[in-house]
């Protein structure tokens, strides 16, 4: 009996041509390429999820990931166990009107596994009576703020005990984020983004003080779909038509809705016909 093996290359679409080179030839023509959303958490468990720095406590409950603060303990995070590079991220999140918090963008760890989480971060704080800064950039554990203090306006947007709707759109250097609907920060960094152009999610539960507390954050709905921009250095590696740009001694044929198809030639077995690798030339 003749078997055949189809390969969607969906995830073979664009791959970064590199991510320092954006006036590459993938800027001849503009192209984006965004895959579904996905849920980063189900609902139920923190599968996917692993805590690093700190022992604050993370657990599930009605259908959220909710953070408690832990006295004496530094800042904790619980991180996807998968990397992201461009992508846009919309998730819920309430917090204590008296903590502050964020989630980790591109983030990374020194050293080690479980070393200092550091990259950029979304702020999350409760607006009080004066308004805050919650959705402005910062780089934890790099160098401070990314968003200039200029740029730092005080605001009311974020609904004190209420459940939060942000949005975050990470495509190249520049970082733009909303709360509520509402645009709070539209941000070029090219440092951050030549230190950290790919990490982890993370959600922090902050340090606090002595005698304070325990004060808790939670986060629902956590979704993300990824982003291939030529803008940001991605190039398109299939063509959808033909094999221009790839080597094999293997018979791939180009089908519709951007697949490929390996078949047998006649007298190949199995064996053989899954040695015959696709390459690209680039």
């Amino acid at each position: 009996m003749r078997h055949l093996c189809a390969l969607s290359i969906a995830s073979l679409l664009c791959l970064p041509l590199s991510a320092q080179d954006p006036e590459g030839e993938a800027q001849a023509k503009h192209e984006r390429h965004m895959t579904p959303w996905v849920s980063l958490f189900d609902g139920e468990t923190l599968s996917g999820w692993t805590q690093r720095n700190g022992f604050a406590t993370y657990r599930v409950e009605e259908g959220a990931i909710v953070g408690k603060t832990a006295t004496g303990s530094p800042n904790s995070f619980l991180c996807t166990n998968r990397d992201y590079s461009d992508f846009e991220l919309k998730f819920e999140v309430k917090v204590h009107d008296e903590l502050n918090s964020g989630v980790q963008l591109r983030s990374r760890t020194k050293g080690s596994l479980l070393g200092r989480v550091n990259g950029p971060q979304v702020e999350i704080e409760a607006s009080g009576a004066s308004g805050a800064e919650s959705g402005y950039l910062y780089a934890e554990a790099v160098s401070g703020w990314m968003t200039p203090k200029e740029l730092r306006k005080p605001h009311k947007h974020f609904k004190d005990g209420e459940w939060n709707a942000y949005r975050v759109l990470a495509v190249g250097a520049k970082i733009q984020t909303w709360i509520n609907g509402v645009m709070i920060s539209d941000l070029t960094h090219e440092e951050m983004y030549r230190s950290h152009p790919r990490g982890f999610i993370g959600l922090q539960v902050h340090g606090i003080g002595l005698g304070k507390g325990p004060f808790e954050v939670s986060w629902r709905n956590i979704q993300l779909r990824e982003i291939r921009d030529s803008r940001a250095g991605w190039a398109r590696l299939y063509n959808g038509r033909d094999l221009e740009g790839w080597t094999t001694t293997g018979n791939w044929l180009p089908q519709d809705g951007g697949e490929l198809l390996i078949q047998p030639r006649p007298g190949e077995r199995g064996w053989q016909r899954f040695g015959d690798y696709l390459w690209s030339e680039r």
